[in-house]
């Protein structure tokens, strides 16, 4: 089949599965009242000249005093505001379904760029072009209504500028952007300062740790000068957000209240920074050592990623040519196993998370019955992902019963259970000098 007619058939697919959001996008959750609220707030503390933090928080208790999100997050959530030129919720509501619209648009293009360019994904375009699209459509009441979905944009064109031809500092300066948008990207930054590497030098060596390291400082000075405009503006309310993460609780649809809801008795639910959270007589300790094991295990993938990495540097290659662009299969692998590590090991596990994992699953690049198995399980992910939102989360107000609690095990067990999988194979994927061979699901 031509490449017209695959693009031509991949994009009626991606309609159909968006149709009935293009028509009638789905309304009404917090989330995008939120943003509305923080919006109207920014607009108003610029009309009488005073910190948007500061007028926050104002009238509010201590839970929600400090802002959950980043500087450039709230940014971007006021820009639908300004199109509107209205302050009505109804209208910011449509106006940021439409602007979402435009970055699922931009997303479904990357990622079938990324499929076209690589003679191995392009064997499987259409299963894995599928696998994006019901993927994504079946987190329907997140699609159009969080920031995830540009989030997952983001990362991916920073996946697309590492792999590809161009100079990493174009995917390091998309990387830097992620992060100031949330967090969530920085768990990539070894993939990207060691896939960054030329393939001629071992990170093991002198070289390629001096190299590691001025790399880093790199990343790391362009995701602060980035934030540094907003600090200057706003003062320290910018740096609240870590705060209030901080004093988050287990919440409840995470894996590790999933261990304690099944294992640890009494079980108390308690509403807290706008989630429903889990109390047992383990979670004060679960809660204490789980950024330690995050540590733990994020350390292991680092060291994993670097012993697959410093073996395959050859002396005899050229100088330009980067670990990422030579064997980018590989570091598609990497991001998507730290991102998984990431969404397993928090403390908080929203749905809408699955969003930005989407892309990467779908261009997993094993071949056979167990790239099948690895992606077909991740779009049942995300269909109980939904399931179990719309059972449990309405309103706040938890309508928790045996066999809901159960939906939830199973999709955290399929989560873990994925996540270990795809680190086994990682360690155990071929390393040959002579190209780019996909890997194969052990």
């Amino acid at each position: 089949m031509s490449s017209r007619a695959f693009l031509y058939g991949a994009a009626i697919l991606f309609a159909l599965s968006r149709i009935a959001m293009f028509v009638q996008p789905v309304a009404g959750w917090a989330n995008v009242s939120h943003y509305h609220v923080f919006a109207l707030e920014v607009q108003e503390s610029i009309r009488r000249g005073t910190s948007f933090y500061e007028l926050h928080a104002r009238d509010r208790n201590d839970e929600m005093r400090d802002v959950e999100y980043p500087p450039l997050f709230i940014a971007l959530v006021l820009l639908p505001l300004l199109w509107t030129n209205t302050p009505l919720a109804e209208d910011y509501q449509t106006a940021f379904n439409r602007w979402l619209m435009v970055w699922d648009c931009v997303g479904f293009a990357l990622f079938l760029l990324c499929v076209m360019r690589n003679a191995g994904l392009a064997e499987d375009c259409w299963e894995r072009t599928a696998i994006y699209a019901l993927g994504s459509a079946l987190l329907w009441p997140f699609l159009y209504e969080t920031m995830d979905l540009p989030l997952g944009v983001i990362m991916l064109g920073a996946l697309a500028l590492l792999t590809s031809g161009s100079h990493y500092l174009w995917s390091f300066l998309a990387l830097a952007a992620g992060v100031n948008l949330k967090l969530v990207p920085i768990v990539l930054a070894p993939v990207w300062v060691v896939g960054s590497l030329p393939v001629t030098v071992s990170p093991w060596s002198r070289r390629g740790i001096a190299l590691m390291g001025a790399r880093s400082a790199l990343l790391i000075g362009m995701i602060v000068l980035m934030f540094l405009p907003f600090l200057c503006a706003e003062g320290t309310g910018t740096l609240h957000f870590f705060r209030y993460h901080a004093r988050r609780g287990i919440e409840w649809n995470s894996v590790s209240a999933s261990i304690l809801v099944n294992f640890d008795t009494p079980v108390e639910f308690y509403p807290g920074y706008g989630s429903l959270n889990v109390h047992t007589p383990w979670a004060p300790t679960a809660l204490s050592l789980m950024p330690w094991i995050a540590a733990a295990l994020f350390a292991v993938a680092a060291f994993v990623l670097l012993h697959k990495t410093g073996r395959l540097a050859t002396p005899s290659s050229s100088d330009t040519l980067t670990f990422a662009q030579w064997r980018p299969e590989l570091y598609s692998s990497a991001t998507l196993w730290f991102l998984m590590l990431f969404v397993t090991l928090n403390k908080v596990f929203s749905a809408e998370y699955m969003l930005s994992l989407v892309p990467f699953a779908a261009l997993l690049p094993w071949r056979g019955t167990g790239r099948r198995v690895f992606q077909w399980t991740f779009v049942v992910i995300c269909g109980l992902s939904t399931l179990q939102w719309n059972a449990n989360f309405q309103g706040y107000i938890p309508i928790w019963s045996e066999w809901r609690q159960s939906f939830q095990d199973l999709r955290n067990v399929l989560l873990v259970l994925l996540t270990a999988w795809l680190g086994i194979s990682f360690l155990r994927a071929p390393e040959s000098h002579g190209g780019a061979p996909s890997e194969t699901a052990p």
